[in-house]
Protein backbone atom coordinates (compact mmCIF):
# COMPACT_ATOMS: atom_id res chain seq x y z
CA UNK A 1 0.00 0.00 0.00
CA UNK A 2 0.79 3.69 -0.50
CA UNK A 3 2.97 5.00 2.58
CA UNK A 4 3.20 8.54 1.46
CA UNK A 5 4.44 10.95 -1.48
CA UNK A 6 6.57 13.79 -1.92
CA UNK A 7 4.67 16.52 -4.30
CA UNK A 8 7.04 19.10 -5.94
CA UNK A 9 6.50 22.03 -7.19
CA UNK A 10 3.79 23.12 -5.38
CA UNK A 11 2.25 26.58 -6.78
CA UNK A 12 -0.69 27.76 -4.36
CA UNK A 13 -2.98 26.93 -1.55
CA UNK A 14 -5.76 25.79 -3.96
CA UNK A 15 -3.34 23.01 -5.55
CA UNK A 16 -2.54 21.55 -2.20
CA UNK A 17 -6.34 21.56 -1.51
CA UNK A 18 -6.89 20.01 -4.84
CA UNK A 19 -3.89 17.26 -3.66
CA UNK A 20 -5.14 16.20 0.07
CA UNK A 21 -8.97 15.63 -1.45
CA UNK A 22 -7.40 13.56 -3.85
CA UNK A 23 -5.25 11.71 -1.27
CA UNK A 24 -8.40 11.49 0.85
CA UNK A 25 -10.67 10.10 -1.94
CA UNK A 26 -7.52 7.54 -2.54
CA UNK A 27 -8.02 6.45 1.57
CA UNK A 28 -11.31 6.25 1.42
CA UNK A 29 -11.17 3.86 -1.96
CA UNK A 30 -8.51 1.69 -0.24
CA UNK A 31 -10.11 1.54 2.71
CA UNK A 32 -7.35 3.30 5.00
CA UNK A 33 -7.42 5.59 7.50
CA UNK A 34 -8.00 9.22 7.14
CA UNK A 35 -5.25 11.09 6.46
CA UNK A 36 -2.70 7.88 7.00
CA UNK A 37 -0.90 8.76 3.20
CA UNK A 38 2.20 10.89 4.61
CA UNK A 39 2.83 14.04 2.45
CA UNK A 40 6.16 15.72 1.87
CA UNK A 41 6.39 19.21 -0.57
CA UNK A 42 8.63 20.82 -2.41
CA UNK A 43 8.66 24.80 -1.95
CA UNK A 44 10.27 25.86 -5.28
CA UNK A 45 8.64 29.30 -6.37
CA UNK A 46 8.14 32.57 -5.04
CA UNK A 47 4.38 32.06 -5.35
CA UNK A 48 4.16 29.01 -2.82
CA UNK A 49 6.93 30.67 -0.47
CA UNK A 50 4.15 33.54 -0.70
CA UNK A 51 1.59 31.18 0.09
CA UNK A 52 3.09 28.49 2.31
CA UNK A 53 1.39 29.09 5.72
CA UNK A 54 -2.17 28.13 3.73
CA UNK A 55 -0.10 25.24 2.02
CA UNK A 56 0.94 24.31 5.77
CA UNK A 57 -2.28 24.76 7.11
CA UNK A 58 -4.44 22.73 4.35
CA UNK A 59 -1.54 19.71 4.30
CA UNK A 60 -1.22 20.15 8.25
CA UNK A 61 -3.11 16.47 9.05
CA UNK A 62 -0.57 14.10 6.78
CA UNK A 63 2.34 16.53 6.45
CA UNK A 64 5.85 14.86 7.57
CA UNK A 65 8.00 17.40 5.66
CA UNK A 66 8.48 20.93 3.71
CA UNK A 67 11.19 20.59 1.49
CA UNK A 68 13.35 23.54 0.26
CA UNK A 69 14.41 23.57 -3.41
CA UNK A 70 16.51 26.11 -4.64
CA UNK A 71 17.59 25.83 -8.47
CA UNK A 72 13.18 26.48 -9.39
CA UNK A 73 13.21 29.57 -7.05
CA UNK A 74 16.33 30.91 -8.16
CA UNK A 75 15.11 31.03 -11.65
CA UNK A 76 11.57 32.23 -10.71
CA UNK A 77 12.68 35.30 -9.06
CA UNK A 78 15.69 35.70 -11.91
CA UNK A 79 18.53 35.50 -9.63
CA UNK A 80 22.05 37.10 -11.32
CA UNK A 81 24.30 34.54 -9.05
CA UNK A 82 23.37 30.62 -7.50
CA UNK A 83 25.56 30.23 -4.74
CA UNK A 84 24.35 27.90 -1.35
CA UNK A 85 24.56 30.84 1.19
CA UNK A 86 22.83 33.46 -0.91
CA UNK A 87 20.97 36.13 0.78
CA UNK A 88 17.75 35.36 -1.05
CA UNK A 89 18.02 31.48 -0.36
CA UNK A 90 18.82 31.96 3.47
CA UNK A 91 15.65 34.28 4.19
CA UNK A 92 14.11 31.07 1.91
CA UNK A 93 15.26 28.72 4.61
CA UNK A 94 14.06 30.86 7.58
CA UNK A 95 10.42 30.92 6.52
CA UNK A 96 10.65 27.16 5.78
CA UNK A 97 12.06 25.99 8.93
CA UNK A 98 9.57 28.61 10.69
CA UNK A 99 6.59 26.86 8.85
CA UNK A 100 7.86 23.33 9.67
CA UNK A 101 8.49 24.41 13.21
CA UNK A 102 5.02 25.85 13.85
CA UNK A 103 3.65 22.74 12.16
CA UNK A 104 5.62 19.95 14.20
CA UNK A 105 7.29 18.63 10.95
CA UNK A 106 11.24 18.73 9.68
CA UNK A 107 12.34 21.41 7.52
CA UNK A 108 14.73 19.72 4.74
CA UNK A 109 17.58 21.38 2.83
CA UNK A 110 18.05 21.52 -0.93
CA UNK A 111 20.27 18.87 -2.46
CA UNK A 112 23.69 20.40 -3.75
CA UNK A 113 24.33 20.31 -7.55
CA UNK A 114 28.01 20.00 -7.75
CA UNK A 115 28.08 15.34 -7.80
CA UNK A 116 31.09 13.66 -6.51
CA UNK A 117 32.22 12.65 -10.10
CA UNK A 118 35.14 12.27 -12.07
CA UNK A 119 36.12 14.66 -14.73
CA UNK A 120 38.32 12.09 -16.60
CA UNK A 121 36.71 8.27 -16.76
CA UNK A 122 38.31 5.29 -18.29
CA UNK A 123 40.88 2.02 -17.79
CA UNK A 124 43.82 3.82 -19.03
CA UNK A 125 44.07 7.35 -17.25
CA UNK A 126 47.49 9.25 -16.77
CA UNK A 127 48.44 10.45 -13.34
CA UNK A 128 47.44 14.11 -13.84
CA UNK A 129 43.99 13.04 -15.07
CA UNK A 130 43.33 10.78 -11.84
CA UNK A 131 44.81 13.60 -9.48
CA UNK A 132 42.09 15.92 -11.75
CA UNK A 133 39.54 13.23 -10.41
CA UNK A 134 40.47 13.28 -6.88
CA UNK A 135 40.56 17.00 -6.38
CA UNK A 136 37.53 17.58 -7.99
CA UNK A 137 35.82 14.59 -6.35
CA UNK A 138 37.30 15.39 -3.07
CA UNK A 139 36.25 19.26 -3.71
CA UNK A 140 32.57 18.17 -3.91
CA UNK A 141 32.36 16.06 -0.97
CA UNK A 142 33.55 18.98 1.09
CA UNK A 143 31.33 21.25 -0.71
CA UNK A 144 28.32 19.24 -0.03
CA UNK A 145 29.26 18.91 3.73
CA UNK A 146 29.91 22.63 3.95
CA UNK A 147 26.06 23.25 2.65
CA UNK A 148 24.97 20.67 4.96
CA UNK A 149 26.42 22.71 7.62
CA UNK A 150 25.32 25.98 6.98
CA UNK A 151 21.68 24.51 6.70
CA UNK A 152 22.12 22.70 10.11
CA UNK A 153 22.82 25.75 11.44
CA UNK A 154 19.76 27.91 9.93
CA UNK A 155 17.69 25.41 11.76
CA UNK A 156 17.21 22.64 9.15
CA UNK A 157 16.46 19.15 9.45
CA UNK A 158 18.22 17.02 7.40
CA UNK A 159 19.27 17.64 3.13
CA UNK A 160 18.24 15.78 -0.09
CA UNK A 161 21.57 14.19 -2.02
CA UNK A 162 20.77 13.95 -5.75
CA UNK A 163 24.58 11.75 -5.51
CA UNK A 164 24.78 8.53 -3.45
CA UNK A 165 28.74 10.01 -2.49
CA UNK A 166 26.81 12.93 -1.26
CA UNK A 167 25.03 10.82 1.87
CA UNK A 168 27.43 9.91 4.52
CA UNK A 169 29.22 13.65 4.35
CA UNK A 170 25.54 15.29 5.03
CA UNK A 171 25.13 12.68 7.68
CA UNK A 172 28.20 13.38 9.38
CA UNK A 173 27.30 16.80 9.45
CA UNK A 174 23.71 15.84 10.36
CA UNK A 175 25.37 13.94 13.09
CA UNK A 176 28.25 15.91 14.45
CA UNK A 177 28.06 17.11 18.02
CA UNK A 178 29.86 17.30 21.33
CA UNK A 179 29.92 13.50 21.73
CA UNK A 180 28.84 11.85 25.12
CA UNK A 181 29.95 14.68 27.74
CA UNK A 182 27.65 17.20 25.60
CA UNK A 183 24.84 14.67 25.87
CA UNK A 184 25.27 13.74 29.44
CA UNK A 185 25.43 17.79 30.34
CA UNK A 186 22.14 18.30 28.73
CA UNK A 187 20.50 15.10 30.36
CA UNK A 188 21.97 16.40 33.66
CA UNK A 189 20.51 20.15 32.75
CA UNK A 190 16.99 18.04 31.68
CA UNK A 191 16.76 16.87 35.40
CA UNK A 192 18.16 19.61 37.50
CA UNK A 193 15.25 21.89 35.66
CA UNK A 194 12.56 19.13 36.43
CA UNK A 195 14.00 19.04 40.05
CA UNK A 196 13.65 22.82 40.09
CA UNK A 197 9.97 22.72 39.05
CA UNK A 198 9.00 19.81 41.47
CA UNK A 199 10.68 22.85 44.46
CA UNK A 200 8.09 25.06 42.72
CA UNK A 201 10.22 27.40 41.11
CA UNK A 202 9.41 28.85 37.66
CA UNK A 203 12.93 29.43 36.59
CA UNK A 204 16.66 28.59 37.81
CA UNK A 205 20.14 28.52 37.58
CA UNK A 206 22.09 25.54 36.45
CA UNK A 207 25.42 24.65 36.81
CA UNK A 208 28.79 26.25 38.38
CA UNK A 209 31.00 29.01 38.14
CA UNK A 210 31.43 30.02 34.23
CA UNK A 211 28.98 27.16 33.46
CA UNK A 212 26.00 28.50 35.67
CA UNK A 213 22.85 29.31 33.17
CA UNK A 214 19.69 30.21 33.64
CA UNK A 215 16.72 26.96 32.81
CA UNK A 216 13.05 28.38 32.65
CA UNK A 217 10.15 26.20 30.26
CA UNK A 218 11.51 28.03 27.39
CA UNK A 219 15.35 26.69 28.37
CA UNK A 220 13.88 23.38 28.49
CA UNK A 221 11.73 23.24 25.58
CA UNK A 222 14.78 24.17 23.05
CA UNK A 223 16.64 20.90 25.47
CA UNK A 224 13.82 18.43 24.65
CA UNK A 225 13.84 19.36 21.22
CA UNK A 226 17.31 19.15 20.70
CA UNK A 227 17.40 15.55 22.95
CA UNK A 228 14.93 14.34 20.98
CA UNK A 229 16.52 15.00 17.45
CA UNK A 230 19.53 13.54 18.64
CA UNK A 231 17.12 10.44 19.85
CA UNK A 232 16.01 10.06 16.12
CA UNK A 233 19.35 10.48 14.69
CA UNK A 234 20.65 7.31 17.07
CA UNK A 235 22.96 9.99 19.11
CA UNK A 236 20.94 9.21 22.41
CA UNK A 237 19.76 5.88 23.21
CA UNK A 238 16.23 5.45 22.47
CA UNK A 239 15.83 3.80 26.23
CA UNK A 240 17.44 7.03 27.60
CA UNK A 241 15.20 8.87 25.58
CA UNK A 242 12.15 7.21 27.20
CA UNK A 243 13.27 7.54 30.52
CA UNK A 244 13.86 10.82 30.48
CA UNK A 245 10.60 11.68 29.07
CA UNK A 246 11.38 12.72 25.89
CA UNK A 247 10.01 9.89 23.65
CA UNK A 248 6.89 8.42 23.92
CA UNK A 249 6.37 4.27 24.18
CA UNK A 250 5.31 4.23 21.06
CA UNK A 251 8.06 5.98 19.86
CA UNK A 252 10.48 3.64 21.84
CA UNK A 253 9.13 0.97 19.66
CA UNK A 254 10.07 2.80 16.16
CA UNK A 255 13.28 3.40 17.49
CA UNK A 256 14.27 0.17 18.89
CA UNK A 257 12.60 -1.34 15.60
CA UNK A 258 14.52 0.54 13.27
CA UNK A 259 18.24 -0.18 15.58
CA UNK A 260 17.49 -3.88 15.31
CA UNK A 261 16.30 -3.44 11.60
CA UNK A 262 19.92 -1.61 10.73
CA UNK A 263 21.75 -4.03 12.69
Amino acid sequence: LLDGIVWPKVENAEEMRWLCDLLTSLEQHLGLPANSIWLQFLVESASALEQLDKIVDIARPRLCGIIWGAADYAADVGLHEWANDHPLFDWARAVIVNAAGAAGVPAIDAMTFNYPTPLHRGDNLNDQQRAANREKILTALAEVYADAIHGKNLGMSGKWVGHPGQLLMVQAAYLEHGGDEELQRALNALESYRISVEQGHGATIIGEGDNAKMADRATDRDLRSRLRRYAALGLLAADVAHNAGLISGQELIELMSSTEAGS
